[in-house]
């Protein structure tokens, strides 16, 4: 076997968690060929990373007498922390321990003689006023449970391999207290600029974990989330749990799980048709016993809202096989005086699913009043935000909201459109300052109508003043951008008019091709394909600085192309989601590409946030014609 096939037979922190919430996915993670995962989770876990990243940076600089294991294949990182950790006094970085076929890494790890304190870094921030690692009785909360479950692997590792050590085990998180000392401090860990050490320690919050984790090796807490474990696992200590799912990874056996409401949220479960060629879904291949190899049905998993728990303890899993008769039709929907609820919408879905007949579109009164209401010029505003573990500002809190790019289309009367825009390259000033100057530069953008699909903008540009007020003393420059900015969050009763368009569409409108997502990005591709006022005015070349003689409305074989899915396969490093975007923005902070690569980043961005916009414009321009259609009946 080669040393990169016996790296491949470890068992990790990652796998004891897999095999501790669903024991099958140990038989998929060990043939990752065959069962490819969500590509939709790939950005949450990057993101993850980054803020893991900077706080392993930040942790190790509260030891300046460490010192790092370079080695990074397991068995090398294993023997050079061996040969350290024979001195009787020392702090390691990436400290590897390896027993048997168990593997784990350690962020910080400090030895005095036998006593060595371990440090698990997580990315969750831990308030020390409000939160404890125990609930009231004396149990594990379910807010630490799998963070607990992980670490307690990792110290079972090293103690099995060191007998005769004192474990000390911390969970090291952001503290929800702490306050970052200067600005920038992300860039300046991640360039290994200095900083003083004071300016630091107050960010992390130290949490000691021995008693919990001595509570789960002796049996006294439960290693399996409820209702997963097979059969004769719950009797099992600790350590045979341990082996018995390392020996499972290793020898390729698949374990049967109980299925439940926890499989809705699978990584496994990927559509047939973004399946490459002998590639499998592994959450078909457990559902097909129950569905009867009717995977192409449509699963109860992909209804709006809330009401699964129910349908699942009746064993019925199938849109189709849900009974409607003891509720509202879809014609009482559409003829109803009140708002469109969640009930509603999976009562329709549920109808499409049994072949029954749904209205092509409903669009309730209280839509068209509120579209009476705004006023030309029309803003189309969208931002993009991120927030990270390691604040980015002198004063602010880990998971201090950054707003660091906007997009607005502008909506004339006479049908022009005109695009604003503006990101934030990474450096050099701070970006709320920014963005609120740029904001300010838009032609019109105090008059007339200002929509946004959430009320992210609204609640972003009030935390922005609330900021600015408290700076005030320090930035005298800011008292223009306050005076303006409480114009436009607060003066309900002038100009301009703040208008949620997804508050709008989640109350009052509705069309056959809408499913279990209101999401702009899935509720584009349904108006696209019902709206004749779209087609027409995006059916011909559409221009802008980010894009260049594009044809939004394309349909090829029957089909209507997502424009989302359109500028993936124009741009090589394309941007499709928000938390994409935090990462690409924090890619873009620590300095770690080059100029081109900077550049694509870039671009992904403004393309993504413009055609957000541009998506407000068009479910805009076919709601407008759906109102003169009204108007002169």
């Amino acid at each position: 076997m080669s040393a990169e096939e016996s790296e491949q037979q470890l068992f990790t922190r990652h796998l004891f968690r897999t095999a501790c919430t669903c024991p099958t996915k140990l038989y998929y993670k060990a043939n990752p060929v065959t069962y490819p995962e969500q590509r939709n989770i790939w950005p949450f876990i990057a993101h993850i990373r980054y803020n893991k990243r900077q706080l392993r940076l930040l942790l190790q600089r509260l030891y300046p007498e460490g010192t790092a294991v370079e080695s990074r294949a397991y068995h090398d990182a294993a023997e050079e922390t061996r040969r350290r950790l024979k001195q009787n006094r020392v702090v390691l970085f990436n400290s590897t321990f390896l027993h048997e076929l168990f593997a784990v890494r350690i962020p910080v790890l400090e030895k005095e003689g036998r006593r060595v304190r371990v440090y698990n870094l997580q990315s969750k921030v831990f308030d020390p006023d409000r939160h404890s690692l125990s609930d009231r009785n004396g149990r594990i909360h379910s807010r630490w449970r799998k963070y607990l479950r992980d670490f307690s692997f990792q110290l079972f590792v090293i103690q099995q391999q060191f007998p005769e050590w004192r474990l000390e085990g911390y969970l090291v998180m952001p503290d929800k207290r702490g306050t970052a000392a200067v600005d920038n401090l992300d860039q300046m860990l991640a360039a290994g600029e200095p900083v003083e050490r004071d300016g630091l320690s107050n960010l992390l919050a130290f949490v000691p974990a021995m008693e919990q984790i001595e509570a789960l090796w002796e049996g006294k807490e439960p290693l399996f989330e409820k209702g997963n474990a097979p059969l004769g696992m719950e009797s099992l200590s600790f350590e045979e749990v341990v082996r018995q799912s390392a020996r499972w990874y290793a020898d390729g056996d698949k374990i049967v799980t109980p299925l439940g409401g926890k499989c809705a949220n699978c990584e496994y479960r990927v559509d047939s048709d973004k399946l490459r060629k002998g590639e499998k879904s592994g959450f078909e291949e457990c559902w097909q016993h129950i569905l009867e190899n009717r995977d192409g049905e449509a699963h109860i998993f992909d209804l709006i809202g809330a009401g699964n728990g129910q349908l699942i303890e009746d064993r019925v899993f199938l849109q189709q096989e849900i009974s409607l008769n003891d509720k509202v039709t879809p014609r009482e929907i559409a003829e109803s005086e009140g708002r469109i609820t969640d009930l509603h919408r999976r009562i329709l879905q549920v109808a499409k699913a049994r072949g029954e007949p749904v209205p092509r579109e409903i669009v309730k009164p209280p839509l068209f009043r509120e579209l009476e209401k705004w006023q030309y010029p029309l803003h189309f505003l969208d931002f993009e935000a991120g927030s990270f573990a390691v604040p980015l500002r002198a004063g602010r809190n880990p998971y201090h909201q950054v707003v660091f790019q906007y997009s607005c289309h502008t909506l004339h009367a006479d049908g022009s459109l005109v695009h604003h825009q503006w990101v934030h390259p990474g450096r050099g000033g701070y970006a709320h300052y920014q963005l609120v100057s740029e904001l300010k530069k838009i032609p019109g953008f105090r008059e007339g109508t200002i929509i946004h699909y959430s009320g992210f903008e609204r609640s972003a540009l009030r935390r922005i003043l609330a900021e600015f007020k408290e700076e005030s003393e320090q930035h005298t420059e800011y008292s223009e951008l306050i005076n303006w900015l409480e114009t436009i969050v607060y003066d309900r009763y002038s100009r301009p008019l703040m208008a949620d368009m997804g508050r709008l569409l989640k109350n009052y409108y509705y069309n056959e091709q809408m499913e279990d997502s209101l999401s702009i990005k899935d509720i584009l591709v349904t108006v696209m394909k019902v709206s004749p006022a779209v087609q027409k005015r995006f059916s011909t070349p559409y221009h802008s600085s980010n894009f260049k003689n594009i044809v939004w409305w394309q349909c090829e074989d029957g089909r209507l192309r997502d424009p989302y899915e359109m500028i993936r396969e124009r741009q090589e490093h394309a941007i499709g989601r928000g938390t994409e975007a935090m990462v690409a923005y924090g890619q873009l902070r620590t300095g770690e590409n080059g100029a081109e690569k900077r550049g694509q980043l870039i671009d992904g961005l403004l393309s993504y946030c413009e055609l957000d916009t541009l998506a407000m414009v068009m479910i805009y321009l076919h709601w407008e014609a759906l109102l003169r259609e009204q108007q002169t009946e």
